[in-house]
């Protein structure tokens, strides 16, 4: 295992005189969620920003075990206790799982199945956020047309997602509707979809859910760390994003 740029050579050197073969960091993080957010959000990491969120999916993502740092598992944590809905798609009950207030077992490597039966959900029942989609997403027409199947025949509604995943497909349209229906809310990804062979289109899938609800830099969403000044979690968001037919 090499290590990062910096400090390559020295471990480089140590496996070459062992006669061992060698390999880099990247292929064991997330470099394939990192190709996708950066292609489509330019920012490679938009982390959830859980001290304001009351509904949080995690696919592949074992928070709890596996977190970026302290702070972030502080603040799940801190949000789980305070009543937030925490929904986990993973193969396995992880240490997250077990915490969550809803495990959903998923086949490996089938979350962007579920994620865009989950968008068909909101499309269909029009319960993403117009005016976010209109003003700061581009493609919607061509992705709605891919989902409702008008581009291939192929209808990606939860019944051709839960042959796919094992999902339930009314778990993924009840899913669908309560997040796109919660006030403050956002879904991330990593390393567990990053292993699998689409997971650079399955973490593009799963932040179609993000935009389609407009939740990038809203309370409880994703927060860029450009705009967070490096300390996306210690930042207030935005206004609610919640679509305005549902606001109160």
């Amino acid at each position: 295992m090499r290590g990062n740029d910096w400090l390559n050579n020295i471990p480089e050197a140590l496996f070459d005189h062992l006669s061992c073969p060698k390999t880099t960091h990247r292929p064991m993080c997330d470099n394939s969620n990192r190709m996708a957010n950066e292609h489509n959000l330019n920012d490679k990491r938009p982390w959830i920003n859980y001290e304001e969120s009351d509904y949080i999916l995690h696919f592949g993502i074992n928070e709890l075990a596996t977190s970026y740092g302290q702070r972030k598992t502080a603040q799940l944590r801190a949000a789980i206790k305070r009543g937030a809905k925490l929904v986990v798609f993973d193969p396995r009950r992880s240490e997250t799982a077990s915490m969550a207030t809803e495990w959903i077992p998923i086949k490996p490597g089938t979350d962007a199945a579920v994620a865009l039966a989950m968008a068909y959900v909101i499309i269909k029942n029009e319960l993403y956020d117009k005016d976010f989609v209109e003003n700061w997403t581009t493609g919607f027409e061509e992705f709605k047309k891919r989902v409702m199947g008008e581009e291939d025949g192929i209808v990606r509604d939860p019944e051709w997602a839960g042959k796919i995943s094992g999902v339930p497909p009314e778990t993924i349209e009840r899913i669908a509707k309560e997040f796109a229906m919660a006030k403050n809310k956002g879904c991330i990804s990593w390393t567990g979809l990053a292993q699998v062979d689409n997971g650079m289109y399955g973490t593009a899938a799963i932040q179609a859910l993000n935009g389609l609800c407009g939740t990038f830099d809203a309370p409880g969403g994703p927060l860029y760390l450009s705009s967070a000044n490096l300390n996306p979690l210690g930042v207030k968001a935005r206004k609610s994003r919640l679509p305005p037919a549902l606001q109160s």
